[in-house]
């Protein structure tokens, strides 16, 4: 519920001391499961993929199709089309026990980031009924999600100070619109839901503090609030463990017994180990040392009242509607295990969450087929980042299995299910090389859920297979459904480059080059490798430049810094500023010991008769 921008996943590309005391016979029989294959066991074979998917269920578009339809109404400049959409979509909306559907969802894929068509587009709409809450409240969703998009996700220290500047006029942009919109309907829960983190990204730790009372008071049962108080009183927001647990306990323990709200307990469990894991990720280089910073940590303030807490909350699920209860428990429960080093409180958390929803996370059951297909889910995705993929295939398909017989509130919510199993089966399988399973999955998954942000795939698996006429209508289609999908950008650009087609890949490596993607070194390498082909040495030496990053170990790590540097050397070389070239050849060897880097070093040394650095 941090409302982050959409995360755009590697293209195959973290658990309580004296909870862990208490519920030690269940985590065990967790634990051991992973630890005998750690140590040698055969894992269970995954086999081949059925050749039955699940087939699309139902009759109405889903909240992320309408979310398109809209986006190229707004891009075509038919806005009462985009008014007729989007105001029906709120008019269906409701509050439910744990978030405000479908309007939510609707507006989580409702923007196209960082893209001038759309923008322009927006600003017409907006100023063609000054008087509409909707189009304004979109246009901030946009301003919102942009500035994030141009920010990044590192810490400000590691942020250029030009992106900075950009994400804050964005922020001020989405905030003035939401009040705008709230000044004319103050009747949508969403609304209040965005000005929120937009002062939280703002820094605007008082005056989100105040809108979130006014908010509360105006909507008691809309949960996302709560968790939004919840998250920014996290140290990384400038809060600290004693607020998180004061807000908790200010609204949750005065809550029902079988209140929503009983979740922010697990909530703040969640938060304060990944706390303690980013305090004690100092030690990532001593295991040892971290695993005792995070044990002392978590003893302090996991306490035996918020363990009883976290344990109660659990059983709401036989009082709650099951598919609700499972999203928000999953995307904790997945949190947990990313914690860095907290696999073991996490892993107690999982246990007990399985317990309390009938469910077993052993890897060969003695009585498959009754789990609640959250629990699967979940133990497969912790399967597939411990490098086990035949396990996390077959997890998945229990998943898969445990869909076919459980009960949805409707067909959107089953096939949205299917779809993101099949998504996640998509790493393990692209990390075994089976690239024709990944465009089959991807391309089911698509047609069940509309998750366009994960379209690259079918893209990158074209090109791991070399079939790159086939691979280029499919990556041109995933950056026209999602501009914002840089990964599809950069595989792309890759196919056009392998095409012989370096003008088109320059463009698409240009665009990531420019970005915060975690691709973007990747990228301007290949900027300054198709300058090279061209023989435009200079703009290869400009784009070396340019891209200060490149040189920056922290970000970019060692071997691309000696990439960096030795690409430059061989431009200087190719124009004749050999001194240049003989400087940054040292540079990239010491850095990485690339063979090309030492060769073109000796051969300037001999040629500017100096010694070797």
């Amino acid at each position: 519920m941090d409302m982050q921008p959409r995360s755009r996943w590697h293209p195959f590309l973290r658990p309580a001391a004296n909870l862990v005391l208490r519920v030690a016979s269940a985590f065990l029989l967790f634990s051991a499961t992973w630890g005998n294959i750690a140590h040698g066991q055969t894992p269970v074979d995954a086999g081949t993929p059925s050749a039955t998917f699940a087939a699309k269920s139902r009759h109405d578009k889903l909240p992320s199709e309408l979310a398109g339809s809209v986006r190229e109404a707004i891009v075509g400049g038919r806005y009462e089309a985009a008014n007729q959409i989007a105001e029906a979509e709120l008019a269906k909306s409701h509050i439910t026990a744990w978030r405000y559907y479908p309007f939510t969802d609707f507006m989580a894929t409702v923007s196209s980031d960082n893209d001038a068509r759309y923008e322009a587009g927006l600003n017409q709409w907006v100023s063609s009924n000054p008087k509409a809450a909707l189009p304004i409240l979109i246009r901030a969703r946009y301003y919102y999600d942009t500035a994030w998009f141009r920010r990044g996700h590192r810490f400000d220290e590691e942020t250029l100070p030009a992106d900075l500047v950009v994400f804050q006029d964005y922020l001020r942009r989405a905030r003035a619109d939401v009040d705008r919109a709230l000044e004319l309907d103050g009747s949508n829960p969403y609304a209040y839901y965005l000005k929120l983190v937009v002062l939280r990204g703002l820094g605007d730790v008082s005056g989100e503090q105040s809108f979130l009372d006014q908010a509360i008071a105006r909507f008691p049962d809309y949960y996302p609030l709560y968790e939004e108080g919840l998250v920014m009183r996290e140290p990384r927001w400038g809060g600290s463990v004693p607020a998180m647990q004061h807000f908790v306990d200010r609204y949750a323990s005065r809550a029902e017994t079988y209140s929503p709200l009983k979740l922010l307990y697990i909530s703040l469990y969640r938060r304060i180990l990944d706390a303690n894991s980013l305090i004690c990720g100092v030690f990532y280089r001593d295991r040892e040392k971290a695993t005792d910073c995070l044990r002392t940590l978590m003893k302090q303030q996991a306490t035996p009242d918020l363990e009883h807490e976290v344990v109660a909350a659990l059983q709401i699920y036989d009082h709650a509607d099951h598919y609700e209860f499972g999203l928000v428990v999953k995307d904790i429960l997945l949190d947990m295990l990313r914690a860095g080093g907290g696999e073991t409180y996490a892993g107690a958390v999982l246990q007990l969450a399985a317990s309390a929803m009938h469910s077993d996370t052993q890897l060969d059951e003695k009585n498959p087929g009754h789990n609640d297909y959250v629990v699967d889910a979940v133990v497969a995705q912790s399967w597939y980042w411990k490098g086990f993929y035949d396990n996390a295939l077959s997890k998945n398909r229990e998943a898969l299995a445990d869909i076919a017989k459980s009960e949805f509130p409707d067909d959107d919510a089953r096939d949205l299910a299917n779809s993101t199993i099949y998504l996640q089966m998509l790493d393990p399988l692209s990390y075994q090389s089976r690239f024709d399973d990944v465009i089959t999955y991807a391309r089911a998954a698509l047609d069940l859920g509309n998750q366009v942000d994960w379209e690259h795939y079918i893209c990158y698996a074209y090109y791991e297979k070399r079939a790159y006429q086939k691979a280029l209508p499919d990556c041109t289609k995933a950056v026209s459904d999602d501009p914002a999908n840089l990964l599809a950008r950069y595989w792309r650009g890759l196919v056009y480059q392998q095409m012989g087609n370096l003008d088109a890949a320059l463009d698409d490596f240009t665009v990531v080059a420019n970005s915060e993607n975690g691709y973007r070194a990747n990228a301007a390498v290949n900027v300054s490798w198709i300058y090279d082909k061209q023989k435009k040495f200079r703009e290869a030496i400009d784009s070396l430049k340019k891209y200060m990053y490149l040189y920056d170990e922290k970000s970019v790590g060692k071997y691309n810094v000696a990439v960096a540097y030795n690409n430059r050397c061989y431009a200087y070389m190719q124009i004749g500023e050999f001194h240049k070239a003989l400087d940054d050849c040292t540079q990239s060897l010491k850095y990485g010991s690339i063979p090309d880097a030492f060769q073109k070093q000796q051969e300037l040394v001999k040629r500017l008769g100096v010694s070797g650095g």
